[in-house]
């Protein structure tokens, strides 16, 4: 009884913690869409790092993305591609993404596109542990391959993200509750 009431108190905290919206901004500029956001999670870096980098899953817990998978890896340089589908109203498209991902320690990851489809898209999530969480700075630049779509583009976009990155805290916390309910006991003494 002891052991469950110290995991309770030690996860606690975790399943408690009010998330702040994820407020993503933009900008237009020559052609260009920008998109930045900025977020924190109370996990570890590397568990942060765990699920941005984690393809082979995403299709799990991502919102639209139907299949992920890495076609290949070279050391930290690894070939993603991804397939979802996006609803606007009653319309839909299927999207099909590969992106050459570089993954820079702990502490970055930076994507390109390899087809552009959809326009030439690159972004940079930089990871930083600050005490018990870590925040995450994202920095995007997408081209659209046509007008219509930088029309319809940069909301949709803004709420895409706002979506995925909620998705991705939500799997963070899931994962650190696994980790908390799964590390060993302390016995308290009577």
């Amino acid at each position: 009884m002891r052991r469950l009431l110290l995991a309770i108190l030690l996860i606690g905290p975790v399943w408690a913690q009010d998330l702040a919206p994820i407020a993503v901004q933009s900008t237009e500029r020559n052609g260009h869409l920008y998109f930045s956001a900025q977020f924190s999670v109370p996990v570890a870096k590397s568990l942060a790092f765990a699920v941005l980098s984690d393809f082979e899953h995403m299709s799990e817990f991502m919102p639209n993305m139907s299949s992920s998978k890495v076609l290949s890896r070279k050391a930290n340089r690894w070939v993603v591609q991804q397939e979802g589908q996006l609803q606007l109203g009653l319309l839909s498209w299927s999207l099909n993404s590969t992106r050459e991902i570089e993954l820079i320690g702990l502490d970055e990851i930076v994507a390109h596109s390899l087809d552009t489809q959809q326009g030439a898209f690159s972004s940079r999530m930089q990871l930083r542990q600050q005490a018990q969480s870590t925040t995450m700075s994202y920095a995007a630049d997408w081209q659209p391959a046509s007008g219509w779509m930088a029309s319809l583009g940069k909301q949709y976009v803004q709420q895409q993200m706002q979506q995925q990155f909620a998705a991705m805290q939500k799997e963070m916390l899931r994962r650190s509750k696994m980790q908390l309910a799964s590390a060993p006991q302390i016995e308290v003494a009577r």
